[in-house]
């Protein structure tokens, strides 16, 4: 599996695309050797693969999505939270993890060293630590379930939280339908573009 093709064009793209807001004409050049080179490389691969597998092999090459310019982002637990779908927990804002978060975010050099003491320790070799996953569930645990009525789930879509099918459910069967439509017909950006 090839991933710096995905990896290229999410750190990049704003130098590879002109029209892009943050673009910089100074750093596309360098940028846009950088993926060449990688396509390259890629390329190079698969004809390495190609060339195992010989003429009666088959190969697949399929991708998992595209890419495009992205000139704004639309946070939905944001949205969803301003009409009182979501609600927060209250924590204090001393939150350990995001702590460890915005030290290894700040300190490349110690974030490497917690991968290799990772790596050493047996106890912790399955656990998964990385910038994304530490960074990416935490903004899930300041949600408080026990009083959210819906939320956004990755690849799901829009979960009501409804009694009896969700662990914390809070909405009513007959209250199921309102927030199904107002959510889903209310899903509107006010600014244009």
């Amino acid at each position: 599996m090839f991933t710096a093709t995905d990896r290229i064009h999410h750190f990049l793209w704003a130098e590879l695309d002109s029209t892009h807001p943050r673009h910089d004409p100074k750093l596309a050049p360098a940028c846009r050797k950088l993926l060449e080179d990688v396509y390259r490389e890629i390329d190079a691969s698969l004809g390495r693969i190609l060339d195992r597998v010989g003429v009666d092999g088959t190969v697949f090459v399929m991708s998992d999505h595209g890419f495009s310019g992205v000139q704004k982002t639309f946070f939905i637990h944001h949205w969803l939270h301003g009409e009182g779908y979501v609600t927060l927990n209250a924590r204090p804002r001393g939150d350990a993890s995001m702590s460890v978060l915005r030290l290894l975010r700040a300190n490349p050099r110690l974030y490497a060293f917690a991968r290799d003491l990772k790596r050493r320790i047996p106890g912790l070799k399955s656990r998964e630590m990385s910038r994304r996953s530490i960074g990416a569930s935490a903004p899930y645990r300041k949600i408080d379930l026990s009083a959210t009525r819906v939320c956004y789930v990755n690849n799901q879509g829009f979960r009501i939280n409804l009694k009896g099918r969700e662990p914390s459910g809070v909405v009513d069967q007959s209250d199921y339908e309102a927030p199904r439509r107002a959510h889903l017909e209310g899903a509107r950006d006010p600014r244009p573009g």
